[in-house]
Formats: structure tokens, sequence, C-alpha cells
């Protein structure tokens, strides 16, 4: 959301970011075709040696179907940024009220993989290096990369003499907060336990489904054990000195349907 954002250049750079994890071939020049900007232009505004001009904001705002309030947001941003007064009115975006970070954070550290770093960068002889997080969890240089500079640029992450530090000792995404990151998040850590019943031999691998018949007035203190659970679990369990990952997945969704009134 272009709300994250303090200046033009680092809502671009997030998105072809963006782009770029989902397919590590996608090009400078493929996002300047989206855009309707000129590939010099683009680059020169990643460099930080010009600003887009008043034109070219304006192709950004189509491309990226910003409505009003958002165009205005961008627009002012530029504004501030070439210290130019486009004539429009403005200035009343600079106490405008922007959604909370913790919703933006998330949705930039979303991908599985995140989550993996900050609890590799946990285990014995981890290495700071984009070659050793991609061998050990299966990633491309390029997502490894970004994925890494993502921890640090939101903090979760310091890197002193190449050293890496969590400053979170363990992570855990809760499904309360109604995001669509959250629940992009899970998709892709059911997809990842469905690819381990075929893939992980038996012996490193435990997965267990139990029926339960639940009264719905119980349902929300079921769901606090289940964090309390998990919470014992990682303070039992997680050790700084261990050498791999694993996921703990916890399922709860009803599979019978409401009984018709009629």
């Amino acid at each position: 959301m272009i709300y994250n954002f303090e200046n033009t250049k680092d809502f671009l750079q997030s998105e072809f970011d963006e782009r770029l994890r989902k397919n590590p071939r996608y090009s400078l020049r493929a996002y300047s075709a989206f855009l309707g900007l000129n590939p010099a232009e683009l680059s020169q505004v990643f460099k930080q040696t010009r600003h887009l001009s008043y034109p070219s904001a304006q192709k950004v705002i189509k491309a990226y179907g910003f409505n009003n309030d958002e165009a205005r947001y961008f627009l002012w941003l530029l504004q501030k940024e070439k210290g130019k007064h486009f004539g429009l009115n403005l200035e009343i975006l600079s106490k405008k009220e922007k959604p909370q970070i913790k919703d933006a954070e998330f949705a930039e550290i979303s991908t599985w993989y995140h989550f993996a770093i900050l609890n590799l960068i946990d285990t014995q002889d981890f290495t700071w290096s984009s070659q050793y997080v991609a061998s050990r969890l299966g990633l491309s240089l390029s997502e490894a990369g970004l994925a890494m500079r993502d921890l640090q640029k939101y903090g979760f992450v310091q890197v002193t003499n190449k050293q890496a530090h969590s400053k979170k000792k363990t992570v855990q995404i809760s499904s309360q907060i109604p995001s669509s990151a959250i629940r992009t998040y899970h998709k892709q850590m059911l997809k990842k336990a469905n690819e381990a019943l075929d893939s992980v031999p038996l012996e490193k691998r435990e997965f267990q489904s139990v029926g339960i018949a639940l009264k719905e007035e119980n349902l929300k203190s079921l769901k606090t054990e289940i964090d309390e659970f998990t919470d014992k679990l990682m303070a039992k369990y997680h050790n700084r000195k261990a050498s791999s990952v694993y996921q703990i997945q916890i399922c709860l969704f009803p599979i019978t349907r409401e009984v018709s009134s009629c």
C-alpha cells in the first residue's frame, strides 16, 4: 500500500522487488513497460540520480489504478521530493493517518521462508550469506538475498561483522488477524506440509489428526489453549544449538455443516 512509504522511489523499488521475488527473471525493462516509463528514467530513479517527472507520476498512478486519495498521497510524496508545488491541494496529506507499520511489515515478509530464515539463524554453523540460506532452504539466490534484505530492512535482523542476530527469539503467526498476507502465509505452510507427506521420511515427520465433538461456546477457549500449547513447545524445545529447522502445524476447523432448520 502506498501509504506505507515515505518516498516514491521506495514504493517503486519495493514493488519491483516483489515482482522479482515471484519471478527471478523479471527485468527492469518489463517493469518499465508495465508503468509506461522509459527504462533509463526508472533506472535513474532507483539510483536516486533523479526524481520522477509529473507526467511519469501520472503514468504510475494509472498503472496501479490508484484511487483519488492514493493518487494524491503519491503526488504529495513527489512534491516533497522535488521541492516543487504542482498547483494541487496536497498539503492536507501531511497529517494523513497511515496504516500501522505492523501490517506493512508482515506484508513484506509474509512468505514462508522469511520466518524459516529467522529460525535458521538460531541454528549451529549458520552463515549470513544468500548462498548458505538458499542451499539450506531450497531457494534461488535472488529469493534468499531479497528475503534477507527484507528482514534487515524491517528490523527483524541485525548483522554485525557478517554475523546475523535475530531481534526476536521466536516468531509465531496467529490467524486472529484478518490479513490477506497472513492467510497467504498459512496457505504456503499448508502446501509445504502437504509436500512433506511425500518427500520427508516417516522418522523425520509426525502428522496427527483427531476429530472432536465440540460445543461452540468452547471454541474460543480451545483456540487459546492451542496458543498456550505452542508457547510451551517453543519454550521447551527451541534450541540455538540445533542444526535443523522444523515447522509445527496445528489445524482446527469444522468438518460438519450446519443443520438446516427447514
